[in-house]
């Protein structure tokens, strides 16, 4: 069964898709094809980097295994030593920092679509999930600067989105925490590194008042980004935080209910 109408397949996506603005038919053909097709397609565009510590094995295996179901290629993927920290929050800071240094390093020696993801991300349906990233991969979605594939709270439930026009699925993002997976423009990555370098020297100010250090959180602060610039999530999102125990936390979580 299509995820979308055809009339919708099109319709969602204006101004984001520039190869069929001009040719109505063509552009309902493609995803026609490409939406009732159930055969997991291959994605040689996009990057991944995804954040694993060391004491975490069993998300290192989980996570290889959940890229390879929406047809990330192996040679795509790079595994970044997440930093462990006393209070979790900084080092989520620092690894999120490392990610985006990678990708600098990594900029004008192939045309890649950027994801960057931490290892406890869950895709909620592989094959949806394939082709909405087929699509950033083939460039009919693009022009933003970052595309989050997750969202907490779940912006079905919260005004937390802006519709982009006549689409029912892509929206603008305006409120949206976790950084448990996004899609960055090559373009954007000095901009939001600079912004979180001066988060982190903000959270090594604030070790010692909790509350005010977890409002800290990179997670929470770029919310002032996302008010003022091009940020996109496709509804309903595609991937979700999985449950189990958190090393910022320091115990078991279940996010599911607040993100689907």
């Amino acid at each position: 069964m299509s995820y979308l109408s055809l009339r919708e397949a099109y319709t969602n996506f204006e101004g984001y898709i520039p190869r069929y603005r001009e040719n109505y038919r063509e552009g309902i053909e493609y995803f026609e094809q490409q939406m009732n097709d159930n055969k997991i397609i291959k994605l040689d565009k996009i990057f991944v980097l995804y954040l694993n510590l060391l004491d975490r094995q069993d998300r290192n295996l989980s996570i290889q295994k959940e890229l390879n179901s929406v047809g990330i290629l192996k040679e795509n993927i790079l595994r970044i030593d997440a930093a462990k920290t006393k209070m979790g929050y900084d080092g989520c800071a620092l690894s999120h920092i490392t990610a985006l240094s990678t990708i600098e390093k990594l900029l004008g020696k192939k045309d890649f679509k950027f994801m960057i993801i931490e290892d406890d991300l869950k895709f909620v349906n592989y094959n949806r999930a394939n082709r909405i990233l087929k699509m950033v991969n083939d460039g009919l979605i693009s022009g933003f600067d970052m595309m989050l594939l997750a969202c907490n709270p779940n912006p079905n439930k919260f005004s937390n989105f802006k519709k982009i026009g006549k689409s029912n699925i892509l929206h603008h993002v305006l409120t949206c925490g976790t950084t448990t997976g996004y899609i960055i423009n090559s373009g954007y990555v000095k901009k939001l590194k600079e912004y979180w370098l001066k988060d982190l020297a903000e959270l090594s100010n604030l070790k010692y008042f909790k509350k005010t250090y977890k409002n800290m959180a990179i997670d929470q602060t770029w919310k002032n980004l996302q008010k003022q610039d091009n940020w996109v999530i496709v509804l309903p999102v595609i991937a979700i935080q999985a449950s189990g125990f958190s090393d910022i936390a320091k115990l078991n979580l279940n996010y599911k209910p607040l993100m689907t």
